[in-house]
């Protein structure tokens, strides 16, 4: 999965547009099929968007807004 992550973050910001925020959720570090923070925002990074800190939005799911370059804060 980790290696074509880029890929289908390109293709849903293509999909959906490049003016609202995509929100990645993984399960918290320690628990199976957990992505680290890094693994996102590299992935974000060569999708061209850039991957805000993560937030607890569960006790066992983080959440991770992405957006586009250059498209708010």
């Amino acid at each position: 999965m980790r290696t074509h992550c880029p890929t289908r973050l390109w293709t849903r910001m293509r999909c959906w547009g490049e003016d609202g925020p995509l929100w990645v959720l993984t399960p918290k570090p320690g628990r199976p099929g957990a992505a680290s923070s890094s693994t996102v925002q590299s992935a974000a990074k060569t999708a061209g968007m850039n991957a805000a800190t993560p937030l607890t939005v569960s006790s066992d799911w983080n959440g991770i807004r992405l957006r586009a370059f250059g498209k708010g804060r």
